[in-house]
């Protein structure tokens, strides 16, 4: 099990119908703060994405946020699976218009949003992040939004960067080299 929530009177653990491959369970293990992976087609970044955002509904009282491009993608990508998967009883509320899932026994949250729609992001402050699809947002987003949310407010929060290799020329390929090489220290790993 993979899902072990806590309430006052009794443990409650859940299987979630999912297993990882070494190479999912070997990033979800990093310590690093933020992690950059340039994956294949078929690798399975949707699943390494759920599995994060899954660990993060562990974590009493957070909020975990994941993006897409577009709204329109996330919820096309993540939601429904991620309803299928998602044991009910876990389920404290869920808004299906604001794509966002309390757990009932941690009161930690996720929602989905999407890159399009950059001013919703303005003020976020997730303690975990997961971006799937890096490639498809505009860098501007990541420079100006995404990365300052997660440096201010009381929590740093952690993110979770996936994409692939194509467009070689953008800017999410250049933070997963300088991650690699250690350009961007120690906090970064790809």
């Amino acid at each position: 099990p993979i899902f072990d929530s806590t309430s006052r009177e009794k443990t409650k653990t859940f299987s979630i119908p999912m297993k990882p491959h070494k190479g999912q369970l070997k990033i979800l293990e990093l310590p690093h703060r933020f992690i950059w992976g340039i994956c294949g087609r078929s690798w399975g970044k949707t699943v390494l994405a759920e599995l994060n955002a899954l660990r993060g509904l562990e974590i009493a009282n957070t909020f975990n946020l994941y993006l897409a491009p577009t709204q329109k993608q996330g919820k096309a990508i993540i939601w429904e699976r991620f309803l299928s998967i998602f044991p009910y009883e876990l389920i404290e509320r869920k808004l299906e218009t604001e794509l966002i899932i309390v757990c009932k026994y941690t009161h930690a949250r996720l929602q989905i949003l999407g890159v399009d729609n950059k001013e919703a992001l303005r003020g976020l402050k997730p303690d975990r992040l997961t971006i799937d699809e890096c490639q498809g947002i505009p860098a501007n987003a990541y420079e100006k939004i995404i990365r300052p949310m997660l440096s201010t407010g009381g929590t740093l929060g952690r993110g979770l960067f996936l994409g692939t290799k194509k467009p070689k020329n953008n800017w999410f390929r250049k933070k997963w080299l300088s991650a690699r090489s250690g350009d961007l220290g120690e906090k970064h790993m790809a």
